[in-house]
């Protein structure tokens, strides 16, 4: 059973972007992502799941070359059902294994069973492989919704040099986070579900990721 993480509220203004942004950044990090703009750039869009597909434990869907520190990994989700008392798994994108090293879990997508019953979305932040937050409340409404397509977007874009790590769920806008050691990857596995978990009884279509970064 996963332990909860911090709840994450929704973003209603951008006050919290200008706070983030006055926080100082690792002086090397900003010198080589700074530079970015001024390097060949390697732009890459993957589409790994256009119509509907079921979530299977162990799908391998695709292994990306490389996953670099600006990206968008946009999908749908429909929830079927949801077990009794279990942390189920929709989709983890890792560098190797479950979890203990940077990079794998970036991100990976669960939903806690609860009353009522929440997504859980762990990424690599800051140096923490097990960063995570929870979302029960979209749209103003508690708990997930079964039978209906849910839109997941995660993303981390570069914003004046700073690293800006987000989260929006069917329009709501969630995370709005300075990562402060953004890293790129390579080899990274895309599992709907992953190989360690129960998989989410319920199924994935319109996933795609684009990437950006210094080639």
């Amino acid at each position: 059973m996963i332990r909860r993480p911090p709840r994450s509220t929704p973003l209603y203004s951008s006050a919290a972007s200008d706070v983030y942004k006055r926080q100082k950044v690792d002086i090397a990090v900003t010198k080589s992502y700074n530079s970015i703009h001024f390097c060949a750039i390697d732009s890459k869009k993957y589409v790994l799941v256009d119509k509907e597909k079921t979530v299977t434990k162990g799908l391998l869907l695709k292994v990306l070359p490389k996953l670099y520190i600006e990206y968008e990994m946009k999908m749908e989700v429909m929830v079927f059902s949801i077990p009794s008392s279990s942390s189920v798994n929709l989709l983890h994108l890792t560098i190797d294994g479950n979890y203990g090293q940077y990079g794998e879990r970036i991100p990976a997508i669960f939903i806690q069973s609860a009353s009522p019953p929440y997504f859980v979305i762990y990424s690599s932040i800051d140096g923490n492989d097990l960063w995570s937050r929870t979302y029960d409340t979209i749209g103003g409404v508690s708990g997930i919704s079964l039978n209906t397509w849910i839109t997941i977007t995660v993303a981390q874009k570069l914003e004046s040099g700073y690293c800006m790590y987000t989260v929006n769920i069917d329009g709501t806008p969630f995370e709005l986070v300075h990562n402060k050691i953004p890293a790129d990857f390579t080899n990274v596995k895309v599992y709907a579900s992953d190989p360690w978990y129960v998989p989410l009884n319920g199924s994935i279509r319109r996933l795609e990721i684009t990437t950006r970064g210094k080639g």
